[in-house]
């Protein structure tokens, strides 16, 4: 809560998120609600609908690009969580992808920073980037991908436009992010495992680590109001990371038919992935099998948190067997913890 300038009623605290009605929005929708916060989403075209976003006010922002004017979208604002943004698609050309890139996820944020800069009201902007910014997959802090250069670009926006000025910021870098109503990239694997085929995926001797969007969510509302997250970028994960390998038989464990994984050389899949590479080109279309594919089940990516945890005096709400079990159905969850703290008056 903060007070109004009379100092008699109290006014609730209003969080501005972008991209509200997305996968991560609708989860932490209702965990700030649930808070007493109030709570403003973006929208393209038409207003969401959905249990998950009752109570959120909804202001339309038809395009994210440079040139978006985001002052109606602020007004009165006293936090803003940047979602927004667009990643890899298989299947989609890549010279596309490139421009949306730089106009979604870079000028969108950009132009986003130049209007909170202008605001009167916004104390700090927590944007979600990705732990691609970083690197992949080696995580070094020279990103190898189109994405994680817009993204590392897209937090320089944020960083150079709000230096000095009354807003502040703070940047978390996910890994994979999952949990229900969203595989992520697990997704193809449950459909493998479901089939009952025997998987030629024992061979992976790699490392990775995931989010739980529930430990996502409460490591959101912890950056909105500590002030140790000011101006600081964090890296987030379960704390856990896992091969390729193990990941699916762990899936396969809460799965009905489980499923057999035999070693088969690396240098095989990759191969597989430059079949459907060719197709594609050929084609136009898509096999579900390229060599991004590949790259995804086979390189390592392992995100520390430890410095996140420390800082902020957190930690995941959820282990990361939990995060697996409840968005695979085979545990309840009342959808995300609401651990957000009071916020900074």
């Amino acid at each position: 809560m903060r007070r109004s300038r009379h100092g008699r009623e109290p006014l609730i605290t209003t969080v501005l998120i972008t991209g509200a009605s997305g996968f991560i929005g609708s989860h932490l929708s209702p965990a700030l609600l649930a808070a007493g916060l109030r709570v403003r989403g973006t929208y393209r075209t038409q207003v969401p609908q959905g249990s998950s976003l009752t109570g959120v006010e909804w202001v339309q922002v038809r395009e994210v690009d440079e040139n978006t004017d985001w002052s109606k979208a602020l007004d009165g604002v006293d936090y803003v969580v940047h979602l927004i943004g667009v990643a890899h698609h298989i299947g989609k050309d890549e010279r596309e992808l490139v421009e949306t890139f730089r106009r979604v996820n870079v000028g969108g944020t950009s132009s986003l920073v130049r209007d909170v800069a202008r605001s009167n009201s916004v104390k700090r902007v927590v944007f979600l980037s990705s732990a691609k910014a970083m690197g992949y997959p080696s995580a070094g802090e020279t990103p190898n991908s189109e994405y994680g250069r817009s993204k590392l670009a897209a937090e320089e926006e944020i960083s150079r436009g709000l230096a000095g000025g009354r807003s502040d910021w703070c940047i978390l870098r996910p890994c994979l992010v999952y949990g229900p109503g969203n595989l992520g990239n697990m997704e193809r694997l449950v459909r493998l495992i479901d089939t009952g085929i025997p998987l030629p995926l024992g061979g992976i001797r790699n490392r990775k680590s995931f989010l739980f969007v529930g430990n996502l969510i409460s490591a959101i509302e912890k950056a909105m109001f500590a002030p140790q997250a000011s101006r600081r970028r964090f890296s987030l994960s379960d704390g856990a990371s896992l091969s390729t390998t193990d990941l699916v038989r762990n899936i396969a464990a809460l799965r009905p038919r489980g499923v057999r994984v035999f070693p088969f050389p690396v240098r095989l899949l990759e191969l597989g992935g430059l079949v459907g590479d060719q197709v594609q080109r050929l084609t136009g279309r898509s096999i579900g099998w390229d060599s991004y594919s590949v790259d995804r089940l086979c390189s390592s990516l392992e995100v520390d948190c430890t410095e996140f945890c420390a800082a902020l005096q957190w930690s995941p709400p959820y282990s990361m067997e939990q995060g697996l079990a409840i968005t695979l159905g085979a545990e309840s969850s009342g959808v995300t913890p609401h651990t957000a703290a009071n916020p900074v008056p």
